[in-house]
């Protein structure tokens, strides 16, 4: 079952007592606060699908972490979310104690870089604190795809990755194992994972949703995974009715006195709740027609009519008619036409 399903712990792996099969991966020992970070000869075995695999253990300097160290491309953390309210649960802990759960990452092809694997939220902290970065470094080349999620997959989390991330990943990995995966239906990806077809729907959902609207949010990573659903209705709202997303998250942010909340969680509810009601008002769900209607015309004939309609910004105007001459249409068209091209 793919690592996007029912996830496997990291205890089960090191002593449930099965034989490590296809991609699984089993640690020899557990990470710790009892690790001596300053022993750098120490080394750990990791088994992968080529068999044992010894990783290094590397103490990051602070003016090094930034430069030697980065996220590993299958790492599904989304690092440009990562701010103070994104890491608020376990940032203190750090700044007074430093990182006593070592991470794990892989050399890169060239052996100059460390790719972090688990542990790129207290790559993030240890920056931000000033604080050294404990790591176990396996050898350049020495795991596949399946065996850097499985890791990722058994490692207990600092931060849980969002729906969103979840998303990216799954089909990161679904594209690995047949590239025409960016057009299957959501049964189809279900199968081709191995997982079920709600998580598939519900992750996907997320993982499709404008960036625009997510990065709204403070600690957009860590929003409520319910948040997705409404975020996706409003999206294709905006759409239907040709309101440019970035536009809309101002008005919202504007109603909303992000100040006046003390915690990440409120502002992230109080910000939904704002985009919810502009979505009502733009489905004149609010009491307010959307669209502002003008006869033209009036005709004795009730069902022939010429309409005008503006809507609530004045942005947009549509000019409805019903039961008009197609020559005097088709005049009309031609009028714009000859109006525009005169100005190319």
């Amino acid at each position: 079952m793919s690592k996007f399903g029912r996830q496997t712990s990291k205890e089960q792996l090191l002593h449930g007592g099965k034989k490590a099969g296809f991609s699984q991966v089993r640690q020899s020992n557990n990470l710790g606060s009892s690790a001596q970070f300053t022993n750098t000869s120490k080394t750990k075995v990791f088994t992968l699908e080529s068999g044992k695999v010894s990783a290094t253990h590397h103490i990051i300097s602070t003016v090094d972490i930034e430069t030697k160290t980065r996220a590993h491309k299958l790492n599904p953390r989304n690092q440009k979310a990562l701010c103070l309210d994104a890491v608020r649960k376990i940032i203190e802990d750090i700044r007074e104690n430093g990182i006593d759960t070592d991470c794990v990452g892989i050399w890169s092809d060239d052996n100059t870089t460390i790719e972090v694997i688990e542990g790129s939220v207290r790559r993030w902290c240890a920056i931000e604190t000033d604080q050294v970065y404990p790591i176990w470094v396996l050898p350049a080349g020495c795991a596949t795809n399946r065996d850097i999620r499985r890791l990722i997959s058994s490692a207990v989390m600092q931060k849980a990755h969002s729906f969103r991330e979840r998303g990216r990943a799954m089909m990161q990995e679904a594209i690995e194992l047949d590239s025409n995966a960016i057009n299957m239906k959501v049964n189809d990806l279900a199968v081709l994972l191995d997982i079920g077809r709600e998580t598939v729907r519900k992750l996907l959902q997320a993982y499709k949703v404008s960036e625009v609207l997510i990065e709204a949010f403070p600690d957009c990573e860590g929003i409520p995974n319910s948040f997705y659903a409404s975020l996706s209705r409003i999206e294709k709202i905006l759409i239907k009715h040709s309101r440019k997303p970035a536009e809309f998250v101002k008005e919202a942010q504007k109603n909303v006195n992000m100040e006046s909340f003390a915690t990440v969680d409120d502002r992230q509810v109080h910000l939904l709740k704002s985009m919810e009601q502009l979505e009502a008002k733009i489905k004149g769900g609010s009491g307010k027609s959307e669209w502002d209607a003008v006869e033209v015309v009036t005709f004795d004939n009730k069902d022939k009519r010429v309409r005008k309609l503006t809507n609530n910004d004045g942005r947009l105007v549509k000019f409805e008619f019903s039961r008009i001459e197609k020559d005097l249409i088709d005049e009309i068209e031609i009028l714009i036409k000859n109006r525009y091209s005169e100005r190319d």
